[in-house]
């Protein structure tokens, strides 16, 4: 279980304890605290851990974000002179608890500037499965930017949706992302170039939450229903 305070930069990290299977009784015991940036005048407003638990991104009240990593890394830097000209992040081999470190790096968001660093006031936000590629949904056009947090690469602008999006999630593979929103659609893009895949037309609902599950896509409406749709 993971819980935050608001206007606070700490994450917990609780192991849920049940005495002899029984769910009723369970107790919590704090394992583990991720620390922010200390002396910061930024703090969490929610977070989230990506499909594969190896990322947390926190939402900043600056429109930025916070990410940890959680998982060992080795980190090689190569240096010209004393410069460091590249770094490159190498995982090691998986354990089967992983080590939660302290270490963390401010993702800033797209800005609407090229002058000043003006981030986008977004609502949304999803993170892909590999921690790289970051997605959000602004105000003002409700429209998606994809970017990728670690490598320069061009940003993919969306068109996604006419009234406000209500979730939106990256696949299993990282190769698409579906979005949902109050003007009872769900639609699912390329997370590579932004063209929309297929559109699914939800009658007098909408959906609320969505996740995928191999090549289906689960998601649950307003109206209380969880429904099941196959992907080509």
């Amino acid at each position: 279980l993971i819980t935050y305070q608001d206007g606070e930069l700490n994450i917990n990290f609780w192991k849920l304890i049940s005495k002899d299977g029984d769910f009723k009784k369970i107790k919590l015991m704090l394992i583990h605290q991720l620390n922010g940036p200390e002396g910061s005048d930024s703090y969490l407003l929610n977070s989230k851990i990506n499909r594969t638990n190896k990322v947390i991104l926190g939402r900043l009240n600056n429109k930025n974000f916070s990410k940890w990593d959680i998982e060992r890394k080795k980190i090689i830097k190569y240096s010209d002179k004393g410069s460091i000209v590249h770094k490159q992040e190498v995982l090691d081999t998986l354990i089967q608890s992983p080590i939660i470190t302290n270490s963390y790096e401010i993702v800033k968001s797209p800005s609407m500037s090229g002058w000043k660093h003006n981030p986008y006031d977004y609502y949304q936000y999803a993170i892909s499965p590999d921690g790289y590629k970051v997605a959000i949904a602004f105000h003002d056009e409700n429209n998606v930017i994809i970017w990728n947090s670690l490598f320069a690469e061009k940003e993919i602008y969306i068109d996604a949706h006419k009234y406000r999006v209500l979730d939106m999630e990256f696949s299993n593979d990282g190769k698409f992302i579906a979005t949902s929103s109050i003007d009872k659609t769900l639609k699912i893009w390329s997370a590579h170039t932004g063209k929309l895949i297929k559109t699914i037309q939800l009658d007098n609902d909408f959906a609320t939450d969505i996740a995928f599950s191999s090549k289906k896509i689960i998601y649950g409406t307003f109206k209380g229903q969880i429904k099941v749709e196959e992907l080509n």
